[in-house]
């Protein structure tokens, strides 16, 4: 997908991601930065692919992925992450990255 994110610096201030623990926070930041995801926030990618790219062992992944569904944050399940309100988190101005959302929607 994209080889680069821009990330609205306004995260570090937000009420649910101050709680975070860090590793929580490093897991919820790479789940929309990573070279697989895609622009609206849903896209593939193997559970072991999240483990070994962030570093955080895999009982400690399903315990924050559990998390984040409780929280209404993300939700994964066969392989498909669905990062809600991704785009939130990110610079979204750019026309392309408007045409890219609604192109991945779409699929």
């Amino acid at each position: 997908m994209a080889n680069f994110r821009l990330i609205r610096c306004t995260i570090y201030r937000d009420e649910w991601f101050l709680n975070l623990d860090v590793d929580a926070k490093l897991l919820f930041i790479y789940l929309f930065s990573n070279d697989l995801a895609s622009a609206c926030g849903i896209y593939r990618i193997p559970f072991k692919v999240i483990v070994f790219e962030s570093g955080i062992k895999e009982d400690r992944v399903r315990e924050l992925l559990d998390e984040f569904r409780h929280d209404g944050k993300a939700e994964y399940e066969d392989g498909i992450i669905w990062v809600k309100n991704m785009r939130e988190h990110q610079e979204t101005r750019s026309p392309k990255l408007q045409v890219a959302i609604q192109r991945d929607i779409a699929q």
